[in-house]
């Protein structure tokens, strides 16, 4: 039948008959104008034209969106911190994978939570990299075999993080073009992430089987540990890959104690003179975990900001680096009136182009703001209630910290 109404519209064009040196045989015309005639897409575009008067493109804000995905794991504490510390990675990862498949997050996610309960049951001292690069790769992963943007077995072949690595060598350094694929996957997902385990075979193997293999996942998490084994440092170092707001002030002077007495009388130093070394190379790893210890130390008065004010500035105001909302969390946890001016400013830079963190990192400066509980911060905070360029839910969440505080501790003069 669609044979035979391509023919009976040819022949009504006048195209039935005529014939011409390069014109295509009568077969393929009639086998075109069959594809053409009935092909769903243009199908839709005829009826699109007579129908429907104008198309606007629906742009949810997924920031909200990932927040209320996240409230499902509200009654596991670590795993709902942690996500809601890494909101920003999760926001990118999904924006990187180029859909807006919102189930196939939601799946990546279950995934990722049996994954982190797993490895805190097991490993409990895994570092917060390894995990934050564990969420990356989950994510990434299921997009790419779920959304169908590769062939399912794409990874099958590799074996563990050092064959990962060596096919990036060679797609790199020798062009080799049947690793082309892994080299873009590396560079969308990885783009401006350091770590130096990126490939994780039984997360890989649990997307794509749905078998939880035991046996894979001990085999990565001891290569994993004799890669990155930071119990043997120094104890300042491990602080280096350490969540700094885990440690409490006792178990932090702990570390310390353990080691040689020089080195207590050093830590503050080296932690400085290294976070302005990493802001002057613009290195983002080196930067992340320097800031960490550097903000441990001031948190157990160890430095003042007075000592580390440029490197502070240099950090917030720069677009260099992923780590904005992890450090709008450090000031949100040491709520000091010294960071009032940066606090505000990051409030604002969920605005601005290359700030990672979005939202969520406008939040924790918002309650930041509300823990200060000074004059300066409150007018801080009137600001935002009022600021019409501001979201609703931001400007709503500014109110509420008004509410809540009485803003009488004194300013820093």
């Amino acid at each position: 039948m669609k044979t035979f109404i391509s023919t009976y519209i040819l022949d009504k064009q006048g195209e039935l008959l005529e014939t011409k040196k390069d014109e295509k045989p009568l077969v393929e015309k009639i086998k075109d104008k069959t594809e053409m005639v009935f092909d769903k897409v243009n199908d839709y575009e005829r009826i699109k034209e007579k129908l429907i008067g104008e198309t606007f493109e629906y742009a949810p804000q997924f920031n909200y969106i990932i927040n209320g995905i996240l409230l499902r794991y509200e009654n596991n504490k670590d795993l709902i911190r942690f996500l809601r510390g890494n909101t920003g990675i999760i926001t990118n990862t999904f924006m990187k994978s180029g859909t807006r498949n919102l189930r196939i997050l939601k799946h990546a996610l279950n995934d990722f939570e049996k994954i982190y309960n797993t490895v805190n049951m097991a490993y409990p001292d895994t570092s917060f990299r390894v995990l934050q690069t564990m969420l990356i790769f989950t994510i990434a992963v299921s997009f790419e075999i779920k959304a169908g943007k590769i062939i399912k077995y794409k990874f099958e072949g590799i074996q563990n993080n050092e064959e990962y690595r060596k096919i990036l060598v060679s797609s790199r350094v020798l062009s080799d073009n049947k690793q082309f694929y892994i080299k873009e996957f590396d560079s969308n997902y990885y783009y401006n992430f350091k770590s130096e385990y990126r490939f994780f075979k039984f997360i890989e193997m649990y997307v794509r089987t749905r078998i939880f293999d035991m046996k894979i996942f001990k085999r990565d998490m001891e290569d994993i540990i004799s890669t990155i084994d930071t119990k043997k440092l120094p104890g300042y170092k491990r602080l280096l890959t350490e969540e700094y707001w885990k440690i409490s002030d006792d178990e932090f002077l702990e570390k310390f104690k353990l080691e040689k007495i020089r080195y207590r009388r050093e830590v503050p130093n080296i932690a400085k003179e290294k976070l302005k070394e990493a802001c002057t190379l613009k290195n983002g790893d080196m930067m992340m975990y320097y800031s960490h210890l550097v903000f441990c130390l001031v948190f157990s008065s160890k430095i003042d900001f007075d000592e580390i004010k440029d490197s502070i500035e240099e950090i917030i105001t720069g677009n260099w680096h992923g780590d904005h909302e992890n450090i709008a969390g450090a000031f949100e946890d040491i709520a000091s009136p010294k960071t009032i001016e940066w606090v505000y400013y990051l409030a604002l830079a969920h605005q601005f182009e290359g700030y990672e963190g979005g939202l969520a990192m406008a939040r924790k400066c918002i309650h930041a703001l509300g823990k200060i509980n000074t004059p300066k911060s409150k007018e801080k905070l009137e600001l935002l209630a009022n600021n019409l360029n501001e979201t609703e839910e931001l400007r709503e969440s500014a109110k509420r910290e008004l509410k809540r505080h009485d803003f009488t501790n004194k300013d820093f003069e």
